[in-house]
């Protein structure tokens, strides 16, 4: 499937994928696509087919050598950096200010009275977001101003947002060749499906639970976790996918 969009932007978009998952939908979604046919692929680009199997083989096939998957893993569990410590300190001032008001009787919302997961910059990113909103709804809950929270709040979004920018950026930039490609393929890959998602959805238009199938559930499942509580290492796409 003919993609316009540049290697960098290719690479970035692949970059946010974890590629066994990203494999395992590639195969997912051409068993949908098979059940529907010919009439799923006159909705596509000549060659679409063919091009999304060679890059679901050749993406297995290369992230089982070494220095990819070493790679990949690495970009998976880089060490936190300093804005993303930063958030979460704020967020559980936060959620202390809003237990203070909860306690003194004021009804206030549950995403103002707990942390929830993010174990990663955009998650955080939103949940923060979504936080400044609702200490402004309820400023006038609170004991005391939030005007200072909601600042503070503000520019660690900010600030976050522009440093992730730019680290992604500069590990592209330092990325072997090899691994950039590797990635820019990932992010061919995801646009081929997401691709052959419009067209599935398009072809059922008129009966949503089978435009329903073409989903990206496998591909944004949560990671399993070991006994220990941290994340699983990773394992080449082909030990699971089917």
């Amino acid at each position: 499937m003919l993609n316009q969009h540049d290697e960098t932007t290719l690479a970035r978009i692949g970059n946010r994928l974890r590629v066994e998952y990203l494999v395992q939908q590639a195969h997912y979604t051409l068993e949908v696509a098979h059940a529907d046919g010919a009439a799923l692929w006159a909705l596509l680009p000549d060659g679409a087919e063919r091009n999304l199997h060679a890059l679901m083989l050749s993406l297995e096939r290369r992230w089982e050598e070494r220095n990819i998957a070493e790679e990949e893993s690495r970009i998976a569990t880089m060490a936190q950096n300093d804005w993303i410590a930063r958030g979460k300190v704020w967020r559980r001032k936060v959620v202390s200010r809003a237990k203070m008001a909860s306690r003194l009787g004021k009804e206030l919302p549950d995403k103002l009275l707990r942390i929830g997961r993010a174990d990663t910059v955009q998650p955080l990113l939103m949940q923060m977001t979504e936080m400044v909103h609702l200490l402004e709804q309820h400023a006038t809950d609170m004991a005391t101003s939030v005007r200072d929270l909601v600042a503070e709040g503000r520019d660690i979004i900010q600030q976050l947002s522009t440093v992730d920018a730019k680290q992604e950026a500069k590990r592209l930039a330092e990325l072997p060749q090899a691994v950039r490609a590797f990635q820019a393929d990932k992010g061919r890959l995801y646009l081929a499906i997401k691709a052959i998602n419009d067209a599935g959805r398009e072809l059922h238009a008129d009966d949503s639970s089978r435009a329903a199938r073409y989903n990206l559930s496998i591909l944004h499942r949560r990671p399993a976790r070991s006994k220990s509580g941290t994340e699983a290492k990773d394992e080449p796409a082909n030990a699971n996918a089917s």
